[in-house]
């Protein structure tokens, strides 16, 4: 499992959220490239990945980029608004609540996606399960 978020912890001094102007944007494609690397470096020593990770539309390009020598397939996971704000609320606040509801409306509007599970009634052992096939 690559998590772009072990990434994203690298950026300091400032680390700036995608949504925060060309700096934030910048951070967000390096982020991008940085995890694809560490991704491909486990598919080449012959690991199944999985890299996780909060995809745009705008950002979409530089996965496709970086993966591009290998097959990948983009599975969105996203639960209800409501479902996504209970679950949010509950981990303690690592964003605003504008920018949680930014991001969601974000996701919402993800179109790379070749695969969507709503993950508001599932739980994680359904959703590992319907995971499985793309391994």
């Amino acid at each position: 499992m690559v998590d772009f978020d072990l990434i994203r912890v690298m950026f300091v001094n400032p680390h700036c959220p995608p949504w925060m102007g060309e700096e934030g944007h910048a951070q967000a494609i390096l982020g991008a490239e940085l995890a694809s690397r560490v991704a491909l470096g486990f598919h080449h020593a012959g690991w199944k990945v999985v890299l996780l990770d909060v995809i745009t539309n705008d950002v979409y390009p530089a996965y496709a980029k970086a993966l591009e020598a290998v097959p990948f397939t983009v599975v969105q996971i996203l639960p209800a608004l409501d479902e996504n704000q209970r679950r949010f609320d509950a981990r303690g606040p690592v964003l605003t609540q504008d920018e949680f509801v930014r991001v969601h409306e974000r996701q919402r509007q993800f179109r790379y996606a070749s695969r969507v599970i709503d993950n508001t009634r599932l739980a994680a052992e359904v959703v590992a399960a319907e995971l499985e096939q793309y391994l």
